[in-house]
């Protein structure tokens, strides 16, 4: 998407380039060390458009999952999305690891397409609609 508002240039925050697995699986490592006692953690994806890189969240759920596992802890996964790269395979995956995705979404048709279009300028409203409903029922959009 191209959301008038954006604080990331675009998604480029300054500079092109995602988060490295390196970085992410560093990031899960150094949660489970500083969480100490905790038998509960939480991994959130967030910033940017986190299914931009859906492959690397499939790798990182994967990873905290073992790292729970062999710690004795539980892991839950939180994921805020902008809901434009929902897909049947993306819904598929959230339910099967009980992930409920936030969805950012900013209203009435007119006002979602006006603030979050896509990148060729058309309106994400209906998409974004379409696909919330179908990964979250209680969706109120």
């Amino acid at each position: 998407m191209r959301c008038v508002y954006c604080l990331g240039g675009g998604g480029e925050y300054g500079r092109p380039g995602m988060m490295s697995e390196e970085t992410a699986l560093a990031a899960v490592d150094w949660l489970f060390e500083s969480s100490l006692d905790a038998k509960r953690v939480q991994v959130s994806f967030a910033g940017g458009e986190p299914l931009l890189a859906f492959p690397l969240l499939r790798r990182v759920v994967a990873y905290a999952k073992q790292h729970a596992a062999a710690r004795g802890k539980a892991v839950s996964f939180a994921l805020t999305t902008n809901g434009g790269l929902l897909t049947d395979r993306v819904v598929a995956f959230l339910a099967e690891e009980g992930i409920t995705p936030v969805i950012s979404f900013d209203g009435s048709a007119a006002v979602q397409d006006g603030q979050r279009p896509f990148r060729n300028g058309r309106g994400s409203y209906r998409r974004v609609r379409t696909m919330c409903g179908s990964c979250s029922p209680s969706c109120p959009a």
